[in-house]
Order: C-alpha cells, then sequence, then structure tokens
C-alpha cells in the first residue's frame, strides 16, 4: 500500500492540473503472485508466512472505493474499510512494536519494558539488513564510431569487456512507442564534446552502474535495453 500510495503521489506533483482521465493503472496482480508464489506481496510489502492475504488479486484485496482516490489516510487509520493491505501493515507493524505473538519475538517495546542490559540482545536478534554484494560496470566507448560495450574496471584503471550482458530486442504492439529515444553513444559523444573531454573519462565519469551479484554464479548473465535498462531474466 505504501508503493501505491508514493506512486501516485508522484503523479503530477509538480504540474498539479485537474486530470480530465484516469491517470494511473494498477495491475491486480504483481509479479510474485503470476508466479503463483505462496508469499506475493513483499519487498515491497507486509506479506509473510505468519501474516498471509486470503488472496492475492487486488480485485479481492480492495474494494473500488479503497483505490479510486488514493492517499495516506490508510497509513495512519487502522482498519480502513475495504483495503486488506493497510490492514495487514498495521497488524504487522503491531505484532513488531507492541504485541509480539511469541514469547520469543524480540518486539520493540522490550526496549523501555525490559532491563538496559538486554539492549545488546534485541540489537542481537534484529540486526541492521546486510547490503548485497555489488560490482560496478561501465557502458564504455572509445571512438566515435565503437558501440558502447559493458566494462569492468583493471586495477591498472583500463576497462575490460565484462561479456555478461545481452542486448535483447523489444517486440511492442502496433501504435506503441518508448517515450524516450535513447541512443547511449550519441549522448557520451556530445558529453565527451561539451566537458572537453575523451571518450574513456567519460565513460568512466558518467557511464558508472552499480548492480547486486551472486558470488556464487560467477558467469551470471544481465539482459540489457536501452529502454528497459539492465535486468535479469524472469
Amino acid at each position: 500500500m505504501r508503493s501505491l500510495i508514493q506512486f501516485a503521489g508522484r503523479i503530477q506533483r509538480h504540474r498539479q492540473q485537474v486530470p480530465a482521465e484516469e491517470n494511473l493503472v494498477i495491475l491486480n496482480r504483481n509479479i510474485r503472485a503470476l508466479q503463483g508464489e505462496k508469499v506475493a506481496y513483499t519487498q515491497p510489502g507486509f506479506e509473510t508466512e505468519q501474516h498471509s492475504l486470503h488472496h492475492h488479486d487486488l480485485r479481492e484485496l480492495f474494494t473500488e472505493a479503497a483505490y479510486r482516490t488514493l492517499n495516506a489516510i490508510p497509513r495512519i487509520v487502522e482498519n480502513a474499510p475495504g483495503n486488506a493491505l493497510a490492514s495487514l501493515e498495521h497488524t504487522r507493524l503491531r505484532a513488531a512494536l507492541l504485541e509480539g505473538g511469541d514469547k520469543s519475538d524480540a518486539i520493540a517495546a522490550q526496549w523501555w519494558r525490559l532491563p538496559l542490559t538486554w539492549n545488546g540482545e534485541l540489537q542481537r536478534r534484529t540486526p541492521f539488513r546486510q547490503s548485497s554484494p555489488q560490482a560496478s560496470f561501465f557502458l564504455s566507448m572509445t571512438e566515435d564510431d565503437d558501440k558502447p560495450d559493458f566494462c569492468l574496471l583493471q586495477d591498472d584503471g583500463g576497462l575490460k569487456p565484462a561479456g555478461q550482458f545481452c542486448l535483447q530486442t523489444l517486440h511492442m504492439a502496433d501504435g506503441v512507442q518508448s517515450w524516450l529515444d535513447i541512443d547511449y553513444s550519441e549522448v557520451l559523444v556530445t558529453l565527451a564534446e561539451a566537458k572537453q573531454m575523451e571518450l574513456a573519462a567519460v565513460s568512466k565519469r558518467y557511464g558508472e552502474m552499480t548492480l547486486r551479484v551472486n558470488k556464487k554464479e560467477v558467469t551470471e548473465q544481465w539482459l540489457y535495453h536501452p529502454v528497459l535498462g539492465v535486468f535479469r531474466a524472469l
């Protein structure tokens, strides 16, 4: 629900014009629900195996009144009618802050209910989220007529082709096209001319991207399209 509210808030944030028609589409299922996963609305979302939803179709979780006008009220008011996602969030928050369902649960209220010496134990039970391993890649060019290539930075400062990226073909239906015409090579050449820099230097400064990597999978493959960016296969 937080994600929907945030997304709705970004629409017309600066224009502030009264829309003449609907300007936001909510898919009735997310990718996890489409794949049939038992826990679908998580990251973002508050669903877990212990706190599960009775259905993953938003048409069953929302009444029309709950999604026709999106605002932050469901984040504040408990038991908002016709909004199962908001109710789940409030249930999870109450359990995490005040009412753990299991005596072994570490809830926030224990910080002030128990002696000060318990602080270290609570931190041990609820550590900060561990960062995922990351790697930096550079979409690089050295000459004006080169095709941009994904590279890794070497110890000597040079760039070496990574060889882990596969350009994808994007098939669109009739009448559908991307909003932006992105030619990365043109962007780099324009930057090089504007900054009076070599293309290789521009690639290092402006072409860097950081991706989460799987250390166990050395030859992990990535998919790429100028419109969609870099992504993994579903």
